[in-house]
């Protein structure tokens, strides 16, 4: 399962929190979607590790 729709199912993240990092991501090629994520402001570090068990 992708780590959105599992931050979304945790209740950490909307989907339209996702779609906006999606769309950042796109601007920054390389750059992994819980690392925008983090920079949004919309998860914590200790929230994507946690996530990523």
């Amino acid at each position: 399962m992708p780590l959105g729709e599992v931050l979304i199912k945790k209740g950490l993240l909307t989907q339209p929190q996702l779609d906006q990092a999606l769309t950042a991501q796109k601007d920054r090629p390389g750059t992994r979607i819980g690392d925008i994520l983090i920079e949004l402001g919309f998860i914590t570090k200790s929230q994507l590790e946690e996530a990523l068990r």
